[in-house]
């Protein structure tokens, strides 16, 4: 019990502001995975995971527009038979250089690629029956994961997404942006 309150402690010390709307009945049944000094890459891991090994047919996303976030999203997109829908918390000035893979999504019907007008704390994946919240430190690293299936978590995750959606540009909208 005292490791799982320390996990979940690590995890919204690096959750942002976003962790205040966070509802306690949404972390029934959740997993956390932090990232230490002996393994400094496990949350990056796990969120590779999410995204590889499911067989949802759609997946939103909200990443902060970390570059290693959104390369190793874009790099998976190409093996996905999956829906994908992005939004990036980035201007586009920050995206001058879009990673290749990215650039080649674009070109797919299956790919939907948005520009959030404001920063991003936190990210997020989100599938048919799956929720993966990640929490980023000040130098923008991802340092934790948290995990579950729960209705709560599922209803907050949606909630969130549609919050952020409504207010997101379709990158094809920018100026600056890297075509196809």
């Amino acid at each position: 019990m005292i490791d799982c309150a320390g996990e979940r402690a690590r995890f919204f010390d690096h959750l942002g502001d976003i962790g205040s709307t966070f509802p306690a009945e949404a972390l029934a049944e959740t997993t956390v995975v932090t990232a230490t000094p002996e393994k400094p890459s496990v949350a990056l891991n796990r969120f590779r995971d999410a995204l590889t090994t499911s067989t949802t047919e759609q997946f939103r996303a909200l990443v902060p527009g970390v570059r290693r976030v959104v390369e190793e999203v874009s790099w998976h997109l190409s093996t996905m038979d999956a829906a994908f829908e992005l939004i990036v918390g980035e201007t586009a000035l920050e995206l001058q250089t879009v990673p290749d893979a990215l650039v080649e999504a674009r070109s797919h019907e299956w790919f939907r690629f948005y520009m959030c007008p404001k920063p991003l704390e936190f990210g997020m994946l989100l599938s048919d029956d799956y929720v993966l919240v990640s929490a980023y430190d000040e130098w923008g690293n991802l340092r934790s994961c948290l995990e579950g299936m729960n209705e709560p978590l599922l209803e907050w995750a949606v909630d969130i997404y549609k919050e952020h959606r409504q207010d997101a540009t379709p990158a094809d909208a920018i100026s600056g942006l890297p075509q196809i």
